[in-house]
């Protein structure tokens, strides 16, 4: 024990001597009419207990009265229980109506082509999975061809021809991005479907910000699929663009040589 604990407990033992002896000068000096005017004192301070205890009583009575009628007005008025499981029910009958229907839609088979590269190809842009991404490229140059060879085409149409290409493979897989996320965008549906069902009073407003972020996911999506439609678009334009360009030069080379040709004697 070190010097100022000892210290503490000294004084502590002062303070409850003195009390002691104040007490007993007290008992023997003051008169017995003044020892009643203290048991009056003792009387008066215990009645004060006792209307407090009496008070703070009847105020936590009140409190519980008013969370039982707060509790009440939730269930029946607020989030009234016979209408949340007459929805939960809706929703249970509608999964069960229509989801065979729409897993059965889900899954029929689409592919059409019918040649060994073509198959294998369209089975690469319809596998609804990035990872099949790398595949694409060696694919697509098996159906469509690869760049002709500097021997085979003029410096304007291999560029034409690579640039178009690579609008085309960007778009290709823009789109194959596009189904992977309708497919977890299908699967979370069905997953807040489920919590809808059995989700408790009150969490309406939780389930709904839920649905409203995946719609703000899927709208981000879309706009990406625009934004790659749009460069096909702008591409497309700048290869018809680019023809006539080939074709004007064409005609003016073609002019040139008649020229010459004409003017020889």
């Amino acid at each position: 024990m070190n010097i100022t604990s000892r210290s503490c407990r000294c004084r502590h033992l002062v303070h409850v001597v003195r009390a002691i002896l104040l007490l007993f000068v007290i008992c023997i000096l003051v008169p017995a009419k003044a020892h009643a005017g203290l048991a009056d004192i003792v009387t008066f301070l215990t009645n004060i207990t006792n209307t407090l205890q009496n008070d703070v009583g009847s105020a936590l009575g009140l409190i519980r009265q008013a969370s039982t009628v707060m509790a009440e007005t939730r269930q029946v008025v607020v989030w009234p229980e016979a209408t949340i499981n007459d929805a939960k029910s809706l929703v249970l009958r509608t999964e069960a109506q229509y989801a065979p229907a729409l897993n059965s839609i889900r899954q029929l088979p689409i592919n059409s082509a019918t040649l060994a590269d073509t198959s294998r190809f369209e089975a690469a842009i319809r596998s609804q999975s990035v990872g099949n991404l790398t595949s694409v490229a060696g694919l697509y140059s098996k159906v469509y061809q690869p760049i002709p060879a500097t021997s085979a085409a003029s410096v304007a149409q291999r560029n034409l021809a690579d640039i178009d290409d690579s609008l085309t493979m960007g778009a290709l897989k823009q789109t194959i991005a596009m189904e992977q996320g309708s497919i977890k965008m299908l699967s979370f549906a069905d997953q807040l479907g489920n919590k809808s069902a059995g989700a408790a009073p009150g969490s309406a407003s939780l389930l709904s910000a839920e649905a409203q972020l995946a719609s703000l996911q899927m709208q981000a999506q879309f706009l990406k699929t625009l934004a790659a439609d749009l460069r096909v678009e702008a591409g497309q334009l700048a290869h018809d663009n680019g023809l006539l360009k080939q074709r004007a030069q064409n005609t003016q080379e073609l002019n040139n040589h008649i020229q010459k040709i004409l003017s020889k004697p």
